[in-house]
């Protein structure tokens, strides 16, 4: 490793011998999702963060500023900083001076971006009055080089490849860029390829940090149970300290926002059988399904990032059957059992006893949740249920003073009411066993219930009348054809012999008169 104005020799750094390809598996094989680089620079600055102001102090900082004509993507904080010794550790794949307390205590952040980015510039800075210092590294080179010895199956060490393509110097700086209080650490990912462009849309990187990262809520008027929310995680989970993070200006929050609820939250505190915590729960049910993958299902956190997806509670710690209950639900698990451990790609808890223990207990609160889900889901159809069957119900009612009805029409208008009603009886009976709705819901579905059987009556009465008339012209159909026949079979011959008139005449006057005489019975 080449030094600058320090004067610092190699032999003052232990970097061991690690083979190259160690460095090209961490580089090229560590991360699913690519935009998770950012997200483990998140990670330090973090850490760093914390050391410098506390856990639960404000005044830390996270900038990303996303450079697309260059290619480039900063991430800047105004953390505790480096000198040149941690600087130095800080590059030394594996090495890490943090403890478990801290995120990223693996000794992965300065490499994350190595297959990403041609070349990474760190420039670091303990305090206003110490030094600044700056290492570069020729990640595109330092690749090339491995992929060479991988052709000619020769093996590389850290060492060798640090000494050429990696630089540590100290510059004149007073203070660094963004930040004026003269502390923190600046990552630049110099010439992103093309390949990796996703890392070079804000939005992205925002909706992905939304997600992961330690962010605050949006605000009350954008998510009402913020504040509810944020106090009670901050009373149960030590770690939990939400940093602002901003890309290109703009601040990052999660993604939890009011359409998503209508109610308040619930609360659990995950504790073992002898009374240890275990993990903390906040979470709301929907009114209804959703399948939006920003907000749906639980989320596990540890240390105030995220591990794995947004399924990864539901396949593997607490399962709902069906699956697609997870979708009613909304919220985080935060971890703060001891001996849970992430993986080094945080795309899972590492197995071990700790974890066994969470997801038992954690299956637990599962199996709560899902009758919960079931018995919200139930609700909402039943509520669901009633007001569809009062709309049908009051626009039956309309139609029998407004509009000609058919028996027929009737009939099946009767039928589709009744229906209705019999299915809201059939919830309320099964909601007033259980205690589940309010009263002021009951109420509304046992009017509804009222409404149905008013419809009903007016129908069937409109029906009757419309029975009655049809009878009377059935009436009047059978007299006038017996009429019909008693006129045709008159003997009108021998009827105008004795009277004067043709039979054709008298025949035309009887007929007449017949019409006349229904007609008038008809009007009235």
């Amino acid at each position: 490793m080449s030094t600058g104005n320090s004067g610092a020799s190699h032999e003052d750094v232990s970097l061991g011998e690690v083979s190259g390809g160690v460095i090209e598996a961490l580089s090229t094989g560590l991360y699913d999702n690519i935009r998770d680089v950012i997200r483990e620079y998140v990670q330090n600055s973090y850490d760093a963060i914390r050391a410098q102001y506390g856990k639960r102090k404000s005044g830390g900082v996270i900038r990303i500023s996303v450079d697309k004509r260059r290619n480039t993507v900063t991430i800047a904080d105004n953390g505790c900083g480096m000198n040149r010794e941690s600087l130095i550790q800080g590059i030394n794949i594996g090495y890490s001076s943090k403890g478990r307390e801290d995120v990223g205590f693996r000794g992965i952040g300065m490499l994350a971006g190595w297959a990403l980015a041609e070349k990474i510039v760190v420039l670091t800075k303990p305090s206003a009055s110490a030094g600044c210092w700056k290492a570069e590294i020729r990640a595109k080179e330092i690749l090339q080089e491995i992929e060479s010895a991988k052709n000619q199956r020769e093996n590389l060490s850290v060492r060798d490849i640090f000494n050429k393509y990696v630089s540590v110097s100290e510059e004149r700086v007073t203070k660094l860029p963004t930040f004026p209080e003269g502390h923190g650490t600046l990552v630049v990912l110099e010439k992103i390829g093309e390949s990796h462009a996703d890392l070079l849309r804000e939005d992205s990187i925002m909706e992905h940090l939304s997600k992961v990262a330690p962010v605050a809520f949006l605000p009350r008027d954008d998510f009402d149970h913020s504040t509810a929310i944020t106090r009670q995680v901050m009373e149960q989970v030590d770690y939990f300290s939400p940093v602002r993070i901003e890309v290109n200006g703009t601040q990052v929050f999660k993604p939890y926002r009011n359409e998503d609820v209508t109610e308040d939250p619930s609360f659990k505190l995950i504790c073992s059988r002898d009374g240890k915590k275990l993990a903390f729960i906040w979470y709301l049910i929907r009114n209804r399904s959703s399948r939006n993958p920003e907000t749906r299902g639980l989320r596990l956190f540890l240390k105030g990032f995220r591990i794995g997806d947004e399924d990864y509670v539901q396949n593997q710690l607490v399962t709902f059957k069906p699956a697609n209950l997870s979708y009613w639900v909304l919220g985080e698990v935060y971890v703060v059992s001891e001996g849970v451990m992430p993986t080094s790609d945080r795309n899972r808890l590492k197995d071990n006893d700790a974890r066994s223990t969470l997801r038992r207990y954690l299956g637990e609160f599962g199996s709560t949740l899902e009758k919960e889900v079931r018995d919200r889901s139930e609700r909402n159809t039943a509520l669901k249920d009633s007001e569809e069957a009062r709309v049908r119900a009051r626009k039956a009612v309309r139609m029998t003073t407004t509009e000609d009805l058919t028996l027929t029409e009737a009939a099946e208008i009767v039928k589709d009411v009744k229906e209705s009603r019999k299915k809201v009886e059939s919830h309320l009976k099964a909601l007033e066993r259980k205690g589940d709705l309010a009263t002021i819901e009951l109420s509304g579905m046992r009017k509804t219930i009222k409404d149905c059987q008013k419809a009903e009556k007016s129908l069937i009465e409109c029906a009757d009348n419309d029975e009655d008339v049809l009878k009377l012209g059935h009436q009047m159909a059978k007299t006038y054809r017996i009429l019909k026949r008693v006129v045709n079979r008159f003997p009108f011959d021998e009827y105008a012999g004795s009277r004067s008139g043709s039979v054709s005449k008298i025949r035309a006057d009887l007929m007449t008169a017949l019409g006349r005489a229904l007609a008038a019975l008809g009007d009235d």
